[in-house]
């Protein structure tokens, strides 16, 4: 049946391109009403245990964060006001 969770390329275009690390990117993105934040998935399966981190662009003033590796798989993912909101399933 393969799996639900899917790598996904990475393409950014614009006036300003972030500077990401070489990641395996999931396909899941989120991103604010004004456009402003965008939220995306990267895989971090280290041991062969599944596991990711949630990168945050804020495109206003030109910074990247990153969660800590959280274990498990990334599910969903959304933006809240002031904060990027994901579901995990831990195996």
């Amino acid at each position: 049946m393969g799996s639900p969770y899917h790598v996904a390329d990475l393409i950014l275009d614009g006036p300003w391109k972030p500077d990401l690390p070489d990641e395996e990117w999931q396909d899941l993105t989120a991103q604010s009403a004004d456009g402003r934040y965008v939220g995306l998935v990267a895989w971090d399966t280290r041991n062969n245990t599944p596991g990711f981190k949630v990168y945050t662009i804020d495109t206003l003033s030109k910074t990247v964060a990153q969660t800590d590796r959280i274990a498990g798989c990334c599910q969903q993912l959304e933006w809240k006001p002031g904060i990027v909101n994901f579901v995990w399933m831990i195996n």
